[in-house]
């Protein structure tokens, strides 16, 4: 199985859309995971060091006060310790690198497009309304509770799990102050798809 999860729908699909959130969302799960399992790691090796008792003064340890066995396994804990360190560097690194790419072809080929939104996990409510209130001059987030909504693709963001839509020009005749629709693609807690994207 690859570190790395990739879209394997083709391109300019809804289909397509949502995998690439599900590949963005796992892959920055993978590196999130990879910094937890380094710092974990190296405090783990500093509560080894620090329960060796300093014999030779009073302050501080020194090589002489850790047992070569002890040693030994301590050297192997820093060496993993920081392999996982530069790891988890190198994961992230890579993560950003190709959630930037994917983000700004998707940009590219899906904003200004217009979709079909059908909502596939309802408990996670994965669609949120906001409403123009005249008011205060604020936006008041709404509940949707329709199983499908259309609109066009006004921007979307990997990393907030997110794509924004303006509501269909039929839509924005009946609800004229309903003004944008947020869609959040995948259920953080599953990592699955919480809707289906169908460009319409």
């Amino acid at each position: 199985m690859p570190l790395f999860r990739k879209s394997k729908e083709p391109a300019r699909t809804g289909g397509a859309l949502v995998a690439d959130f599900e590949s963005a969302i796992n892959n920055i799960a993978t590196a999130q995971t990879a910094k937890y399992v380094a710092r974990q790691t190296e405090q783990q090796t500093m509560q080894t060091l620090n329960q060796v008792s300093a014999q030779s003064n009073a302050v501080y340890v020194t090589p002489q006060d850790i047992a070569p066995d002890v040693q030994t396994e301590i050297a192997r804990a820093s060496l993993d310790a920081h392999l996982k360190k530069a790891q988890a560097a190198q994961i992230d690194a890579f993560a950003e690198q190709q959630l930037a790419e994917t983000e700004q072809a998707d940009k590219k080929d899906y904003i200004g497009k217009k979709v079909k939104v059908t909502i596939i996990d309802k408990p996670f409510k994965p669609v949120e309304s906001y409403w123009f209130n005249d008011r205060t001059g604020q936006y008041d987030q709404g509940n949707v509770s329709f199983g499908s909504v259309k609109g066009l693709i006004q921007d979307l963001s990997f990393r907030k799990n997110l794509i924004v839509i303006k509501p269909t020009l039929r839509s924005r005749i009946i609800m004229p102050k309903r003004k944008f629709l947020f869609i959040y693609v995948i259920n953080p807690e599953t990592l699955k798809p919480a809707v289906d994207l169908a460009l319409v």
